[in-house]
């Protein structure tokens, strides 16, 4: 699975697996690799949504914009 991030700017994010536990440990160092990979596993099959992936991990504010 890759993660693409969009905004009125363009990409703002373009990671895969390593790189996206990377990113998010800078926002959020007390998440552990288990439970970062738990929601992108989800996502990858499809149980959640790309959304709710990052609300998940903890990331706050209006994300749908």
């Amino acid at each position: 699975m890759k993660a693409v991030i969009l905004d009125m700017f363009g990409v703002i994010l373009k990671q895969t697996g390593d790189e996206f536990y990377s990113y998010v440990r800078q926002f959020f160092p007390e998440r552990t690799e288990k439970e970062i990979y738990a929601f992108w596993n989800r996502a990858d099959l499809g149980e959640i949504s790309s959304l709710e992936v990052w609300r998940q991990l903890g990331f706050r504010g209006d994300l749908e914009d």
